[in-house]
């Protein structure tokens, strides 16, 4: 029986099929198909899978050895992940041990840190308490600017109705003559 490369467009003869470690699908379905031991497909799979995979069509050789890489990087990625804490861990524990840095200095530091986060709480509630002031300060400037326009508007409206000649015609809209304007010009009385 001759099988076709489907790579390379070569013949292969049964004679030339020799043991390969080669995982592609096309692969191991031509090894499947013609060599009747199983094990020398997949060497860590066990004797049902390597049953099935020599019964199996390409299309379930390619979905099993898919499911078998897939599995593989699961694993590897799992035990990468398991490792990472313990690395952090003795990354730290050189760190430390380098600065000679132990359970002993943070005891005799301690006041230090006290000192330290007492003022870091001041300073950022100082901080608070100034933008606070700030925005008050602000508000209140806003508030003082449109009272000293509602007073320049209600002096000016002041001005304009106690003028002599505004009286003059608001008295004489409302009917009361006896006061008129005089038509000679005050003079003024010294006194001796």
């Amino acid at each position: 029986m001759t099988t076709q490369d489907p790579h390379n467009d070569i013949e292969i003869l049964p004679e030339d099929i020799v043991e390969t470690t080669d995982t592609t699908p096309e692969a191991l379905a031509d090894q499947a198909e013609e060599t009747s031991i199983a094990e020398d497909i997949t060497p860590d799979t066990s004797d049902a899978e390597a049953a099935r995979l020599a019964e199996a069509t390409e299309e379930e050789t390619e979905n099993l050895i898919d499911e078998q890489d897939n599995e593989n990087e699961e694993e590897v990625t799992a035990a990468a992940q398991a490792d990472k804490p313990t690395q952090g861990k003795k990354a730290l524990e050189k760190l430390l041990h380098s600065l000679e840095i132990d359970g002993q200095w943070f005891k005799r530091n301690l006041g230090l840190f006290f000192v330290i986060t007492v003022g870091l709480l001041l300073f950022v509630t100082n901080g608070y308490q100034a933008q606070l002031e700030m925005i008050e300060e602000e508000a209140l400037r806003e508030q003082l600017k449109d009272i000293r326009f509602k007073a320049l508007t209600k002096a000016a409206d002041l001005t304009l109705k106690t003028r002599q000649s505004n009286i003059e015609q608001k008295l004489i809209e409302q009917g009361d003559s006896t006061l008129k304007a005089p038509k000679e010009a005050p003079f003024i009385i010294k006194q001796q």
